[in-house]
């Protein structure tokens, strides 16, 4: 099933991953590939959400930082 739709999922919060705030950019699909931009430069935790055309929506592992780890 296509892909219709891509997002960086990240915060910049540190602390309990409930109370973080969560922040989007649009990612775009290339392939069997996401891409995204550049990460801000405090992100502690991010990962891809994607959605295909029957809006099934799912997402990659979460990656923590170095910023995240201590």
């Amino acid at each position: 099933t296509r892909i219709k739709q891509a997002a960086l999922r990240y915060t910049t919060d540190e602390g309990i991953l409930s109370k973080r705030k969560w922040h989007s950019l649009e990612a775009r699909v290339e392939g069997t590939k996401l891409l995204g931009p550049k990460l801000p430069a405090k992100t502690t935790l991010w990962f891809f959400t994607a959605t295909d055309e029957r809006d099934a929506l799912v997402s990659s592992d979460i990656v923590f930082t170095n910023k995240d780890r201590k």
